[in-house]
């Protein structure tokens, strides 16, 4: 009997002994490629980033009980400051590489609030190199008040929250990773229109299967916008369609959509433009690596016909690896958003705790 309680006595503290896992493992003091807000922290925003069971063998059977962000290695002091933040981690309902923009759809159904509450960003000093330790004046830390065992399978890490309202964080960019891929984008072609040509643009670096492409054009507030997607270029004059010096610069469209352009940033400047915004998903799995999509925007209104050049743009010809997904979007109003941004193989650098 004696041996065995000593046994015992022997083996508690070591039950009880405090564990970390960093999500990459590679990058336990190296810092990584990217930097991002943490959800809240500068600015109201909804964070979900799905982690594959891959990243978590250390985890499992194990309670979350806390969870560190770092620092972004610059040269350059950060100022702390206090926020607002809420805390849901769940087993989610899907895997990383078939994330939804659907913030709901992607969570799982024992989604729990673990924290909610004010979290302080600390001073943070410059770092020299790209080695940052997990000192507490590089991190953000949050101890769950409620913890969450996790058992296998992608885990959701859910933040959002806005900074406080006095005593807000001024800079403080955290570290992460982005494996964004080799898809590429570029211009052809002229727009036309008065009093200029339709200025579009997309975001280039995100063009992965499951990621989402914003597209954008800034154009006459309050005309009818109109963008078009087609697998082939074309430079189709419709001048005979009384649109002199108007060039179609795709074939056959596949599909388009149409909105409103919305009102200037500053009504009060004339002339300034307003932005629209369609923003899609490239299908999962890699049936679209490498193919080539064309895009061209259209508006019309009361000065006629506008429209921008051409956008060729590529899908990547291999999936990521990076098997970490981040979906964000901003709060607005005071708003939940519903759905945000996917960016596969994208995500904080993090560090769970286990006690």
């Amino acid at each position: 009997m004696r041996l065995v309680l000593l046994s015992c006595a022997l083996a508690a503290p070591s039950a009880l002994a405090q564990q970390y896992l960093v999500i990459p493992p590679n990058q336990a003091m190296p810092d990584g490629d990217d930097q991002l807000w943490v959800g809240g922290t500068i600015a109201e925003r909804r964070q979900m980033t799905l982690i594959d069971a891959s990243l978590l063998t250390g985890q499992i059977g194990q309670p979350i009980t806390a969870i560190t962000w770092r620092r972004n290695a610059a040269p350059e002091s950060f100022v702390g400051g206090t926020s607002n933040v809420t805390v849901h981690l769940s087993h989610a309902a899907r895997s990383w590489s078939d994330a939804s923009p659907t913030f709901a759809v992607n969570a799982g159904a024992d989604r729990t609030q673990v924290f909610s509450g004010t979290v302080t960003l600390p001073n943070s000093p410059a770092i020299q190199g790209n080695q940052v330790a997990w000192t507490a004046d590089n991190t953000l830390r949050i101890q769950l008040t409620t913890p969450f065992f996790y058992l296998g399978g992608t885990l959701a890490l859910e933040i959002t929250g806005a900074p406080s309202q006095t005593g807000a964080a001024e800079w403080w960019p955290a570290d992460a990773v982005w494996e964004s891929g080799d898809g590429s984008a570029s211009h052809y072609g002229q727009g036309c229109g008065q009093p200029r040509a339709l200025t579009a643009d997309l975001t280039s670096t995100n063009l992965v299967p499951g990621g989402s492409v914003a597209f954008h054009v800034a154009g006459t507030p309050m005309d009818i916008a109109v963008v078009a997607f087609a697998v082939q270029a074309g430079n189709l004059d419709l001048a005979p369609h009384g649109f002199a010096g108007c060039r179609a610069l795709l074939s056959a469209p596949l599909f388009s959509t149409s909105l409103l352009i919305g009102p200037a940033p500053h009504s009060q400047n004339t002339g300034a433009e307003g932005l629209a915004t369609v923003v899609a998903q490239i299908p999962t799995g890699t049936a679209f690596l490498g193919s080539q999509f064309f895009t061209q925007w259209f508006s019309f209104g009361p000065n006629g016909l506008r429209n921008s050049d051409g956008m060729a743009w590529t899908i990547a010809t291999q999936t990521p690896s990076l098997p970490m997904t981040l979906i964000t979007a901003p709060v607005l109003n005071n708003q939940q958003p519903e759905q945000g941004l996917v960016f596969p193989a994208r995500g904080h650098v993090l560090r769970l705790e286990s006690l």
